[in-house]
């Protein structure tokens, strides 16, 4: 139910770049510009340091201040991975929906997902809000429990998270307007692929047919003269 597969790896690396390495980094760095330029933004920053200078400072804004607001974060996270972004995706493309062809959107190697209830006495759940709340608790500087690591700190970790209210899901139109956007920029990638591939099949074909050609050609001719030349000399 839970199999970590390439994909899924590949996600998580993702998230926990952005938000443990890459936000951080942004909010040293812009620390470092105000320190040393006197609030003065650098004008060699990329437009991808921009936004990600912009999630940092939201970043800022939201700091937690006690290790409980890092338990309520990591429960928000676990909300909007693993349920909110879930539903979000069934509502922009329900189970039943057709491509343009009539075929099935979500047949192989689609598959859709399934939404996850956070249960404090599941080992995975647990480890989650547990890890999450104490390395952004560790962003901030704030004091982590002792003996985080343990099965019954963990336990009482997540009972907290169990404890946090979230707000109820609602979908959002313009969410399914930027992922039909990601699907068919991913589609249109995977299409130009897949001719890339044929293109290069057919060129090979091409020249392993000029090749054979006049491999073949100039033996047949030769084999052909040295017959004419036998039946004239024994003539």
């Amino acid at each position: 139910r839970r199999c970590v597969q390439e994909t899924g790896v590949e996600w998580a690396r993702d998230k926990f770049g952005k938000i443990f390495t890459q936000k951080p980094q942004a909010l040293l760095k812009l620390a470092e510009e105000f320190l040393c330029q006197g609030g003065q933004q650098s004008e060699n920053t990329s437009v991808q340091e921009q936004q990600t200078l912009r999630q940092a400072i939201k970043m800022l804004k939201k700091r937690p201040k006690t290790f409980q607001d890092c338990i309520i974060w990591a429960r928000l996270k676990y909300q909007k991975y693993f349920v909110n972004d879930v539903r979000q995706l069934i509502y922009t493309y329900p189970l039943d929906i057709l491509t343009k062809d009539g075929a099935p959107f979500w047949s192989l190697p689609k598959r859709p997902p399934n939404e996850l209830q956070f249960r404090s006495n599941d080992e995975l759940d647990c480890y989650f809000v547990t890890t999450a709340a104490c390395l952004y608790a560790k962003i901030f500087g704030i004091e982590i429990p002792q003996n985080a690591r343990q099965k019954e700190t963990m336990q009482e970790i997540a009972k907290k998270a169990e404890d946090v209210i979230v707000a109820e899901f609602q979908p959002s139109d313009q969410k399914a307007k930027t992922i039909n956007e990601e699907v068919s920029k991913e589609q249109q990638k995977a299409q130009e692929s897949v001719k890339e591939e044929d293109d290069k099949v057919g060129n090979q074909n091409d020249l392993e047919s000029v090749s054979y050609t006049h491999l073949t050609l100039p033996t047949i001719y030769s084999v052909q003269i040295s017959v004419v030349a036998v039946s004239l000399k024994k003539k």
